[in-house]
């Protein structure tokens, strides 16, 4: 349990500088650091569902090297739960 609390907490500290940049109407450093987050916790709910509302949000800013990644990003959110 210690374990996944502090991976917890990992998450919250990379997702906070993203969300600032967003807050501040940055999308290109937001979308950066969001990326970042991305790349060190590519399972991690939040750091997941952040970056599909900043490409959803910013649809202009999508890079082509990210292009498979973003679209499996966005199909996951925008997917129906299922029970």
């Amino acid at each position: 349990m210690a374990g996944a609390a502090a991976a917890l907490g990992a998450a919250d500290k990379l997702l906070g500088c993203p969300r600032q940049c967003w807050r501040q109407h940055q999308p290109d450093a937001a979308l950066d650091l969001a990326w970042a987050a991305f790349d060190r916790a590519p399972n991690d709910c939040a750091t997941t569902a952040l970056l599909a509302k900043l490409l959803e949000a910013h649809p202009a800013k999508l890079h082509a090297d990210r292009r498979s990644e973003t679209c499996v990003i966005l199909a996951r959110f925008r997917a129906p739960f299922t029970s």
